[in-house]
Protein backbone atom coordinates (compact mmCIF):
# COMPACT_ATOMS: atom_id res chain seq x y z
CA UNK A 1 0.00 0.00 0.00
CA UNK A 2 1.48 3.09 -1.08
CA UNK A 3 2.09 6.08 1.85
CA UNK A 4 -0.02 8.85 2.12
CA UNK A 5 3.41 11.02 2.59
CA UNK A 6 6.48 10.08 1.68
CA UNK A 7 9.86 10.67 4.07
CA UNK A 8 11.01 12.13 1.46
CA UNK A 9 8.63 14.67 0.77
CA UNK A 10 8.91 15.82 3.93
CA UNK A 11 12.91 16.43 4.20
CA UNK A 12 12.03 18.23 0.88
CA UNK A 13 9.59 20.45 2.34
CA UNK A 14 11.75 21.42 5.83
CA UNK A 15 15.26 22.27 4.04
CA UNK A 16 16.71 23.52 7.72
CA UNK A 17 19.25 20.17 8.16
CA UNK A 18 20.92 21.43 5.12
CA UNK A 19 22.28 24.41 6.92
CA UNK A 20 21.65 23.13 10.45
CA UNK A 21 25.02 22.73 12.49
CA UNK A 22 22.89 20.33 14.78
CA UNK A 23 23.80 17.53 12.03
CA UNK A 24 26.44 15.77 11.61
CA UNK A 25 28.20 15.59 7.92
CA UNK A 26 27.20 11.85 7.98
CA UNK A 27 23.93 12.22 9.07
CA UNK A 28 23.29 15.35 6.10
CA UNK A 29 24.50 12.85 3.63
CA UNK A 30 21.86 10.24 4.89
CA UNK A 31 19.23 12.38 4.85
CA UNK A 32 20.18 13.54 1.18
CA UNK A 33 20.02 10.03 0.22
CA UNK A 34 16.81 10.03 1.02
CA UNK A 35 15.27 12.64 -0.45
CA UNK A 36 16.74 11.29 -4.14
CA UNK A 37 15.96 7.93 -3.46
CA UNK A 38 13.65 6.21 -5.92
CA UNK A 39 13.67 9.30 -8.01
CA UNK A 40 14.77 10.28 -11.44
CA UNK A 41 17.55 11.78 -10.14
CA UNK A 42 19.21 8.22 -9.20
CA UNK A 43 18.40 7.12 -12.69
CA UNK A 44 16.02 3.78 -13.90
CA UNK A 45 15.75 0.64 -14.77
CA UNK A 46 13.63 -1.46 -16.72
CA UNK A 47 11.96 -4.78 -16.40
CA UNK A 48 10.20 -7.20 -18.62
CA UNK A 49 8.49 -10.24 -18.26
CA UNK A 50 9.17 -12.70 -21.24
CA UNK A 51 6.32 -14.99 -20.24
CA UNK A 52 3.59 -12.03 -20.01
CA UNK A 53 5.80 -9.21 -22.09
CA UNK A 54 5.13 -6.84 -19.48
CA UNK A 55 7.44 -4.19 -19.23
CA UNK A 56 7.79 -1.93 -15.62
CA UNK A 57 10.02 0.76 -15.56
CA UNK A 58 11.12 1.77 -11.95
CA UNK A 59 13.29 4.56 -10.56
CA UNK A 60 16.81 3.22 -8.76
CA UNK A 61 16.49 3.39 -4.95
CA UNK A 62 19.62 5.07 -2.59
CA UNK A 63 20.44 1.67 -0.93
CA UNK A 64 21.15 3.94 1.81
CA UNK A 65 21.12 1.93 5.09
CA UNK A 66 19.24 4.06 7.02
CA UNK A 67 16.32 4.54 3.71
CA UNK A 68 13.10 3.31 5.50
CA UNK A 69 12.53 2.34 1.44
CA UNK A 70 15.74 0.65 1.31
CA UNK A 71 16.58 -0.99 4.84
CA UNK A 72 14.00 -3.57 5.13
CA UNK A 73 15.69 -6.18 2.44
CA UNK A 74 18.90 -5.81 4.02
CA UNK A 75 17.16 -5.58 7.70
CA UNK A 76 15.03 -8.82 6.97
CA UNK A 77 18.33 -10.21 5.15
CA UNK A 78 20.14 -9.89 8.83
CA UNK A 79 17.32 -11.36 10.70
CA UNK A 80 17.76 -14.40 8.24
CA UNK A 81 20.86 -15.14 9.13
CA UNK A 82 20.93 -14.63 12.68
CA UNK A 83 17.96 -17.29 12.64
CA UNK A 84 20.58 -19.65 11.67
CA UNK A 85 22.85 -18.91 14.30
CA UNK A 86 20.02 -19.63 17.30
CA UNK A 87 20.89 -21.67 19.91
CA UNK A 88 18.20 -24.08 21.27
CA UNK A 89 18.95 -22.69 24.69
CA UNK A 90 17.08 -19.61 26.96
CA UNK A 91 18.03 -16.14 25.46
CA UNK A 92 17.72 -12.99 27.70
CA UNK A 93 17.75 -9.43 26.91
CA UNK A 94 19.99 -6.65 28.19
CA UNK A 95 19.78 -2.99 27.47
CA UNK A 96 22.82 -1.21 27.98
CA UNK A 97 22.65 2.79 27.99
CA UNK A 98 24.44 6.01 28.91
CA UNK A 99 24.03 8.89 30.79
CA UNK A 100 22.40 12.23 28.93
CA UNK A 101 25.25 14.06 29.75
CA UNK A 102 27.24 11.82 28.08
CA UNK A 103 25.22 12.93 24.78
CA UNK A 104 27.83 15.47 23.72
CA UNK A 105 30.45 13.33 23.25
CA UNK A 106 28.61 10.77 21.40
CA UNK A 107 27.61 13.99 18.98
CA UNK A 108 31.37 15.55 18.53
CA UNK A 109 33.32 12.00 18.76
CA UNK A 110 30.76 9.34 17.49
CA UNK A 111 32.98 6.92 16.45
CA UNK A 112 35.27 6.70 19.82
CA UNK A 113 32.14 6.43 21.92
CA UNK A 114 30.47 3.98 20.12
CA UNK A 115 33.04 2.01 19.69
CA UNK A 116 33.74 2.39 23.03
CA UNK A 117 29.81 1.21 24.00
CA UNK A 118 30.18 -1.96 22.11
CA UNK A 119 33.28 -2.96 24.40
CA UNK A 120 32.40 -2.02 27.26
CA UNK A 121 29.13 -3.90 26.88
CA UNK A 122 30.70 -6.55 25.56
CA UNK A 123 33.60 -6.52 28.33
CA UNK A 124 30.90 -6.74 30.87
CA UNK A 125 28.96 -9.49 30.10
CA UNK A 126 32.19 -11.53 29.09
CA UNK A 127 33.21 -11.18 32.41
CA UNK A 128 30.30 -11.95 34.54
CA UNK A 129 30.11 -14.93 32.31
CA UNK A 130 33.62 -15.82 33.09
CA UNK A 131 33.07 -15.76 37.17
CA UNK A 132 29.32 -16.92 37.16
CA UNK A 133 29.66 -19.62 34.34
CA UNK A 134 33.25 -20.06 34.31
CA UNK A 135 33.00 -20.23 30.27
CA UNK A 136 32.86 -18.03 27.33
CA UNK A 137 29.56 -15.99 26.21
CA UNK A 138 28.02 -15.12 23.28
CA UNK A 139 25.92 -11.73 22.35
CA UNK A 140 24.04 -10.19 19.49
CA UNK A 141 24.43 -6.36 20.23
CA UNK A 142 22.23 -3.80 17.74
CA UNK A 143 22.65 -0.20 18.67
CA UNK A 144 19.93 2.20 19.00
CA UNK A 145 20.46 5.86 18.81
CA UNK A 146 17.38 7.79 19.61
CA UNK A 147 14.53 7.42 21.81
CA UNK A 148 11.00 7.28 21.07
CA UNK A 149 10.75 10.93 21.36
CA UNK A 150 13.79 11.25 18.40
CA UNK A 151 16.13 13.03 21.05
CA UNK A 152 19.66 11.23 21.12
CA UNK A 153 19.54 8.45 23.44
CA UNK A 154 22.61 6.11 22.62
CA UNK A 155 21.89 2.43 23.74
CA UNK A 156 22.13 -1.20 23.32
CA UNK A 157 20.15 -4.34 22.61
CA UNK A 158 21.57 -7.04 23.73
CA UNK A 159 19.98 -10.88 23.03
CA UNK A 160 22.46 -13.25 25.13
CA UNK A 161 22.55 -17.35 25.02
CA UNK A 162 21.48 -18.35 28.82
CA UNK A 163 24.94 -20.34 29.05
CA UNK A 164 28.52 -20.52 28.14
CA UNK A 165 30.83 -22.66 25.83
CA UNK A 166 33.40 -24.07 28.93
CA UNK A 167 37.23 -25.14 27.81
CA UNK A 168 35.83 -24.95 24.64
CA UNK A 169 33.70 -27.78 24.53
CA UNK A 170 30.79 -28.15 26.57
CA UNK A 171 27.90 -26.01 27.06
CA UNK A 172 26.97 -24.82 30.34
CA UNK A 173 23.43 -23.80 30.54
CA UNK A 174 22.52 -21.21 33.43
CA UNK A 175 20.34 -22.24 36.13
CA UNK A 176 18.31 -18.58 35.48
CA UNK A 177 14.95 -19.07 34.31
CA UNK A 178 13.57 -15.53 35.06
CA UNK A 179 13.73 -11.87 33.73
CA UNK A 180 17.45 -11.87 34.47
CA UNK A 181 20.68 -13.40 33.19
CA UNK A 182 22.69 -11.82 35.83
CA UNK A 183 21.95 -8.91 38.84
CA UNK A 184 21.10 -6.14 36.84
CA UNK A 185 22.65 -3.59 39.41
CA UNK A 186 25.92 -5.30 38.71
CA UNK A 187 25.95 -5.53 35.64
CA UNK A 188 25.13 -1.50 35.92
CA UNK A 189 27.82 -1.15 37.89
CA UNK A 190 30.63 -3.11 35.99
CA UNK A 191 29.50 -1.20 32.59
CA UNK A 192 29.69 1.92 33.94
CA UNK A 193 33.09 1.52 35.56
CA UNK A 194 34.45 -0.03 32.10
CA UNK A 195 33.21 2.81 29.92
CA UNK A 196 34.14 5.61 31.99
CA UNK A 197 37.58 4.03 32.04
CA UNK A 198 37.45 4.08 28.00
CA UNK A 199 36.82 7.37 28.54
CA UNK A 200 39.79 8.25 30.60
CA UNK A 201 42.37 6.00 28.36
CA UNK A 202 41.19 7.52 25.69
CA UNK A 203 43.39 11.06 25.52
CA UNK A 204 41.11 13.10 23.44
CA UNK A 205 38.05 12.06 25.29
CA UNK A 206 39.73 12.60 28.66
CA UNK A 207 40.39 15.94 27.50
CA UNK A 208 36.68 16.77 26.55
CA UNK A 209 35.49 15.06 29.24
CA UNK A 210 37.66 16.58 31.98
CA UNK A 211 37.67 20.28 30.51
Amino acid sequence: MQPKIEIAQILNQQQFWRESTQFLARQKYDLHAMTLCRTAKLGRHIDHCEKCKEVRVSYNSCRNRNCPKCQATYREKWILKREEEVLDVPYFHTVFTVPHHLNFLFLKYPKEMYDLLFLAAWETIKTFGRVSLQGEMGMIAVLHTWGQNLTLHPHLHCIIPGGALCNGKHWKCSDKTGKYLFPAKGLAKMFRAKLIHGIRKNELLRTILEG
